[in-house]
């Protein structure tokens, strides 16, 4: 009896500190307050155990999450990856070593930030993107097997959904829009622009494009037909919120990478794709196919801003061409008004990712970019014709599309803004890598299997 006691102490000692501390939690907090930081004290606890289980809440939670709540948390996803890489003493990191670019682009990120006009301006910048590489490095290396990876997408679509029916309601109460998202004179039938959690159509725009090629790629690998029907209405929602942003560069971002994952699959199935977009004009709402007219217009006063900040960028180009003004839009904001055309503006940004990589980094920044890009499309691409696996192959091409997809749209806005968007844009290079190792897993698996 006396063994059995001095067994079970501690756990009693512990549910008497647990209910102390619950105590004096409700004597000092609000309810909701307290359940904040129980939710958050719980999830730390279970991201510091599994950095797998930070990758899932990063997930779920990215669209909901306040900017900094969300760089919290990456970088506890990271701190806990690095504390379980030391404790099992693997330091090597996938792919540093087969892809010398991505570690010349992540030095420049810091060496741009430091020589830039105010390197403080930078700080914001700088910070999202130490972020953003420590979730892609810790998913590269901790997403270590197909089913890890599956659920990571399939919570990223369950986020997706919700983030849709957000934005369909909004729809359906008619939602007020700024005045600067709509040319009234040219789209007199457009009355809401749905942003759902994001504050702005064009930034849930770049959300769902790089989110829509993942819910058709699980859709069409998944075996069981309630999985299938969930994901493909996902996939369904997702494009019928986009069609509600009125993002006309979402919208064109999308459609590349539809194709893209077409030709990725099986061209052919170009064949049957056109006569269907054909068979959706006829049947388009006006609202839709009055925006759809305007894409090149030169007579909508959103195209017409949009050359105007191009022209005055090219003049930044011009002057600090070598190395740019320094990464970040404060950088940005100060040099901007000795080169103003018209005083009628101050954009944070020039509405083009290339353009703004040549402001805030010169040619040197922006060489590295596409030279990381074009590597990564190239070994994606190629991962393709060897893989022996299908769900992998489906999820590289998804990741892939949504590449192609979000960097077209790039050439309307500066995709690699906003917090949210910059951090899915690296996950989803991560998953390209991730998708790469274990098609090489299993292709080495098959060979040991032949021998």
């Amino acid at each position: 009896m006396q063994a059995y006691v001095k067994k079970e102490l501690p756990h009693h000692l512990l549910c008497l500190a647990a209910g102390l501390a619950l105590a004096l939690g409700f004597y000092f907090y609000p309810l909701e307050t307290l359940v904040k930081y129980l939710a958050a004290a719980l999830a730390a606890g279970a991201v510091l155990y599994n950095p797998a289980a930070g990758l899932y809440l990063v997930a779920g939670l990215l669209p909901f999450l306040p900017n900094t709540s969300l760089l919290l948390l990456g970088g506890l996803v990271g701190f806990s990856f690095l504390l379980h890489r030391v404790w099992q003493r693997k330091i090597k990191l996938e792919p540093v070593a087969s892809e010398p670019v991505l570690v010349l682009f992540i030095a420049a990120v810091f060496v741009f930030s430091a020589i830039a006009l105010n390197p403080q301006g930078s700080v914001r910048e700088l910070s999202i993107y130490a972020v953003s590489f420590v979730l892609f490095f810790t998913l590269v290396n901790q997403l270590d097997s197909k089913e890890r990876l599956y659920r990571f997408l399939a919570f990223s679509l369950l986020a997706a959904l919700v983030v849709s029916f957000h934005g369909i309601y909004q729809y359906i109460i008619g939602v007020p829009v700024e005045s600067a998202w709509v040319d009234v004179d040219r789209h007199p039938l457009l009355r809401t622009r749905v942003y759902s959690v994001f504050g702005n159509p064009n930034i849930l725009a770049e959300y769902l494009v790089m989110l829509i090629p993942f819910g058709l790629a699980l859709g069409l690998s998944v075996r069981d037909a309630w999985k299938r029907s969930l994901f493909l209405g996902i996939t369904a929602l997702m494009g019928l919120t986009m069609l509600l942003t009125f993002s006309r560069g979402g919208w064109v971002g999308l459609a590349a990478a539809l194709v893209f994952f077409v030709l990725l699959k099986d061209w052919r199935f170009l064949l049957l794709l056109v006569p269907l977009a054909a068979v959706g004009m006829l049947f388009m709402p006006q609202v839709i196919l009055e925006r759809l007219v305007t894409i090149v217009s030169l007579d909508d006063t959103s195209n017409l801003y949009r050359l105007v900040v191009w022209r005055e960028a090219l003049g930044i180009i011009r002057d600090f061409w070598a190395a740019g003004v320094g990464l970040g839009y404060q950088n940005f904001l100060e040099v901007y008004p000795y080169y103003m055309i018209t005083r009628v503006k101050t954009p944070f940004h020039v509405h083009n990712t290339y353009l703004q990589f040549l402001v805030e980094t010169g040619i040197v920044g922006f060489t590295l970019f596409i030279w990381l890009l074009a590597s990564v499309m190239k070994k994606g691409i190629k991962s393709l014709r060897g893989a022996v696996d299908p769900f992998l192959k489906n999820i590289t091409i998804a990741a892939l599309a949504a590449t192609a997809g979000v960097m077209i749209q790039g050439f309307g806005e500066h995709i690699l803004y906003m917090p949210k968007i910059i951090t899915v844009f690296w996950l989803n290079l991560a998953v390209i890598f991730s998708c790469i190792r274990l098609q090489q897993d299993a292709g080495r698996m098959q060979d040991d299997r032949q021998v």
